[in-house]
């Protein structure tokens, strides 16, 4: 009996591991997507860009409303909007960008969301 009281204690302590280590919070899971798509908006339509002289830093902001206007014209990538509902169309990712190499620095968000 006494084995079958240290399993199960056992048992349950590695559920509860589990359970709190693999959870993603929902606003955790809204910066992901953002980053990702964001990343992807930059990639695709940013990158590039003409930096101003004696700047090496930038900072580019990606919005809700940005990526909607994408999927409006049907350009290659579509972002799945619905995986960020309840999020206002005006939430934007800002990222800084060292303009010497084109490669993003930090992302800061900027997500209001139910």
């Amino acid at each position: 009996m006494n084995k079958i009281k240290k399993l199960s204690v056992l048992l349950f302590v590695c559920l509860l591991v589990v359970t709190i280590t693999g959870c993603e919070s929902q606003a955790e899971k809204k910066e992901r997507i953002m980053k990702e798509y964001a990343t992807t908006y930059f990639n695709n339509h940013l990158i590039g860009i003409q930096k101003p002289d004696n700047v090496e830093i930038a900072t580019v902001q990606v919005s809700i409303e940005m990526l909607k206007q994408v999927n409006e014209l049907k350009g290659e990538e579509q972002y799945d909007i619905s995986k960020l509902f309840g999020c206002k169309n005006d939430s934007y990712v800002e990222m800084t960008i060292d303009t010497e190499n084109q490669n993003i620095e930090k992302y800061d968000f900027h997500l209001t969301c139910e």
